[in-house]
This record gives structure tokens, sequence and C-alpha cells, in this order.
């Protein structure tokens, strides 16, 4: 029972009750014995709202809400484990991913555009919708970190013109793969 979460600032708490008789006490308790928060609401509804601000880095802290109603009834939630990690840079990490092919259709070459989260070998190919191999782009090739350009002419493996028609360029690396159609009108 429970969760298990990650965070990178300090944790907010918010939690709705409402009680079967006035709840005298709302209560959230840190790692199973601290009260860090409590409200005496007095009414059978109520909502709170709590940022546990005392938290350090690398650490994990469970949490969970006990209510006490004045008929001494009482109850609580299942636990919340957190685990506040270090902040990271506010700019998320570039995905993989083709971002263009300009133009689409094309009659005499495209420009593929993509990108990638680090510094890495690429292979890109040039596919017919029957999946036949028309032309390798790169092949294991070194791109850097960042958007980068690959061209296709409009050749085939022989080196001669190919045929109008739709085609897929996949572009892989150690992180997966990634294809896009391209239309090659002549």
């Amino acid at each position: 029972m429970g969760e298990e979460i990650r965070a990178t600032s300090p944790p907010r708490i918010r939690a709705s009750v409402v009680g079967t008789d006035s709840i005298r006490s709302i209560s959230i308790i840190r790692n199973g014995y601290e009260t860090v928060f409590e409200v005496n609401p007095g009414s059978s509804e109520t909502a709170i709202d709590f940022t546990d601000a005392n938290v350090n880095s690398g650490e994990t802290y469970s949490y969970y809400v006990r209510v006490a109603q004045n008929d001494d009834h009482l109850a609580w939630s299942s636990p919340i484990w957190v685990t506040i990690d270090q902040k990271q840079d506010s700019t998320p990490p570039l995905p993989f991913d083709i971002v263009s092919v300009i133009p689409n259709p094309y009659n005499t070459s495209a420009k593929i555009t993509f990108s990638q989260p680090q510094q890495m070998p690429v292979t890109a190919a040039i596919f017919s919708v029957d999946g036949k191999l028309i032309r390798t782009l790169v092949s294991n090739t070194m791109f850097p970190q960042g958007p980068s350009d690959l061209v296709w002419s409009g050749q085939n493996i022989h080196g001669e013109r190919a045929a109008s028609g739709i085609y897929f360029i996949r572009i892989w690396n150690k992180l997966g793969y990634r294809t896009a159609k391209i239309a090659l009108l002549r």
C-alpha cells in the first residue's frame, strides 16, 4: 500500500477531508512519528495544503494524513514515500527525434534534420514502402549533441535516380530508432 515518488523540490501535500462528524484535527505525519502540520477545522468538511520545506536532497521521507473527529473516530491515508533528488537543470534534455524533412515532397534533394541528447554514432538509411534498402546515408557515423542535418539527393544504392514514390528515412543510434515518411516526385 502507498506510493513512492521522486521530487526535485519540497513535497506539497494536499488533501480534502469529509467526515461523518465534526473534524477535531487533521495532521500530516512525517517518517511515522513527527507531526509536521496540524489544523483544527471544527467542521465536517475541509481541505489542507502543506509544503514541507524542511527536507534534504538525497533523503527519503514518508508522509501520511491522520484525521481525528470529535466523536473519537480516526482515519488515515496510505503512506507516500518521497525521495528528494538534486534539482536538475531546468532545461529538459533534447530528445532523440527526426525534427524535419524539408522540402517534403521533393524532387532534387531533401534535408533531414534530427536531434539527439548526446554525442553518439548514428546510422541513417532510406527504405521503400515494402522495406527494401534504397540507400544508406551514414553508417555508424559520430554526430554531436543537438540538431544535425543529412541530405538525400534521391539516389539509390547504385547511385541511380530513385523512382518517384513514398520512402521512409530511418535513423538509429543506441537510444533506438526514429522513422519519417518522405515523398520523392520526379
